[in-house]
């Protein structure tokens, strides 16, 4: 199945409306994060071939579906059942642990889902998904292959590391966030920076970027992947 088929099909299962599954999708938002009826309309008719990462998460989550199967289609539609040998009747100070969708990113600036996940312990938002690092823009800190996790609900703050979409050149990147004040026009300057000198630095006047979401735990290896 293509991708609208999977989202029809999963909405058609769930017993929703379309209505119902967009105030689930953006319920606890803000306006701004919002996703509008008409962007579900073109995913689900097909005018829409690609979807954000973070839109793909919410809507996962609300047809209570496999994220990756509804993605590119890999994998079982149902989600696999976490299974535990502890006794629902006990106490526990134990954290619930889920499993985080880990994506690649490509050049072309859009992400294609990977089937790959990682655990995590933290009683973290379902929203949040993971990149690997790719390049030594962000050396000595981050290096090529380690895993980083990011949060799209997360309001970055300045110096804050960030995963940003440039919006003309149409690539994506993680940069360290950095805010100069304001402009004549009275618009917030930002700046993403790299931690290695050798990269390019990008400047909301010069560039335009949409920040996609804060970096919230970074995982080094020491042995390359």
């Amino acid at each position: 199945m293509k991708l609208h088929e999977r989202v029809v099909f999963a909405l058609k299962n769930s017993r929703m409306k379309q209505a119902d599954l967009v105030r689930c999708i953006n319920r606890g938002y803000a306006d701004k994060d919002k996703i509008s009826q008409a962007a579900i309309s073109k995913i689900m008719t097909g005018k829409s071939q690609t979807m954000k990462v973070d839109t793909a998460i919410r809507l996962a989550n609300c047809l209570n579906v496999d994220f990756n199967w509804l993605s590119n289609g890999v994998g079982e539609m149902t989600k696999e059942p976490i299974t535990s040998n502890i006794d629902e009747n006990s106490e526990t100070n134990l954290p619930a642990r889920r499993r985080i969708p880990v994506v690649s990113w490509v050049h072309a600036g859009s992400a294609d889902f990977a089937d790959e996940y990682v655990d995590d312990d933290e009683c973290i938002v379902q929203e949040v998904f993971g990149l690997r690092v790719k390049d030594e823009s962000m050396e000595p800190l981050f290096h090529d292959g380690d895993l980083i996790i990011i949060d799209p609900t997360a309001e970055p703050r300045p110096g804050d590391f960030v995963i940003a979409r440039l919006i003309d050149e149409g690539q994506t990147t993680f940069k360290k966030l950095r805010v100069k004040g304001m402009n004549k026009e009275g618009q917030t300057v930002m700046e993403l920076i790299p931690l290695n000198p050798d990269y390019e630095t990008y400047n909301s006047e010069i560039t335009r970027f949409q920040i996609i979401g804060k970096v919230i735990e970074h995982r080094t290896y020491f042995r390359r992947r």
